[in-house]
């Protein structure tokens, strides 16, 4: 019970964090002299939250293991554990969210190359995390201004994620033969002195350690409110007794998270996911490059690298063009002298 509370504090100590540095961002933007566009600088506080949750599986990477990439076929269910999530966050400017997410779920593991004596684990866990998470795909997308179907956006988006967080977890190992115990960490035993070897366990005090999460995320749009998420999710801890053996020798502890879920949006429109013109690389030089040329009265074909023409050559046309009226003018005044000293003579 004490762990649940201590994890609910964890957590709305870092969902008011998050809250706190929005309200930082947003009061930025209003501060701010310059503001280029909506999208390009800090979203204002109502904007940008998301929320989600997914379903899925875990994958040990510690000592009490089969594998060191991806177990066996055969060995898939002594491999995989399960787990689930929920997230959310929030957009702090285009292409940058944070994020927090608590998940739960269950670990195993077995090892078989200990001469005669292979063992086995299960553990359970609670964690949480928070992260910044930026859009990979927004940088492709910059070269281009704007997405390639108009409307119909490119609806696949590419995240990555890094960030820290603590894990609660409790662990038992046994011996394959017979199920005896061999080490728990988390539990307290009764009944020590049954003639079979086997204790019972009661759940105690679990464990807890740091955590620094890597992940990938895919977002599939469904629609411009709803994304079906794919999560990856590499986490790495400070403890060796995620699988409850501990060896000085070896490695810390880590896990593989991999799951399916849905992200809803709040307040995103149609158009959230176009590049803002400050970001834009190629295509909003060209742009400019126009309207330009068009506010300056240029009608006449650009000559030129790409079409372009500046408002140097614009200015210099215009000078011969004036200069050639004043010498049809000059011309036109000799004209009528010479005429009238003929009409004298």
């Amino acid at each position: 019970m004490k762990k649940l509370t201590y994890f609910i504090n964890y957590t709305a100590i870092v969902v008011l964090l998050l809250l706190f540095s929005s309200r930082i961002s947003a009061q930025q933007q209003y501060d701010s002299v310059t503001v280029v566009d909506d999208q390009g600088q800090y979203l204002d506080f109502k904007s940008g939250w998301f929320f989600g949750a997914d379903a899925g599986t875990t994958l040990f990477y510690g000592d009490v293991t089969t594998y060191n990439v991806f177990p066996k076929f055969s060995d898939f269910n002594k491999s995989f554990g399960h787990g689930i999530s929920l997230f959310g966050g929030k957009q702090i400017k285009w292409g940058l969210s944070g994020e927090i997410q608590v998940s739960s779920g269950s670990l195993k593991g077995t090892k078989t190359d200990v001469a005669n004596i292979p063992f086995f684990f299960n553990g359970d866990y609670q964690s949480y995390s928070l992260s910044a998470k930026y859009n990979i795909s927004d940088l492709y997308l910059r070269k281009f201004g704007k997405r390639s179907n108009g409307k119909n956006a490119n609806r696949m988006n590419v995240y990555f994620t890094v960030g820290g967080g603590q894990v609660f977890y409790r662990s038992r190992l046994y011996y394959v033969a017979g199920n005896r115990l061999k080490q728990a960490y988390g539990y307290t035993e009764t009944l020590p002195t049954q003639p079979t070897g086997q204790y019972l366990l009661e759940k105690s005090n679990s464990l807890s350690s740091i955590i620094i999460p890597v992940g990938v995320k895919f977002q599939h749009k469904l629609n411009y409110k709803t994304d079906l998420s794919f999560d990856f999710y590499y986490v790495n801890t400070f403890t060796d007794k995620l699988d409850a053996w501990e060896r000085s020798w070896s490695h810390e502890d880590r896990y593989l998270y991999m799951a399916v879920g849905l992200v809803y949006h709040f307040g995103r429109r149609e158009d959230s996911d176009e590049v803002p013109k400050s970001l834009r690389v190629s295509s909003e030089k060209k742009e400019v490059s126009n309207d330009d040329a068009s506010e300056a009265g240029d009608s006449a074909p650009r000559k030129g690298l790409f079409g372009r023409r500046s408002r140097k050559s614009n200015s210099t046309d215009n000078d011969d063009l004036n200069l050639r009226l004043k010498l049809f003018d000059t011309q036109l005044k000799l004209f009528e002298m010479q005429n009238m000293i003929d009409n004298k003579k």
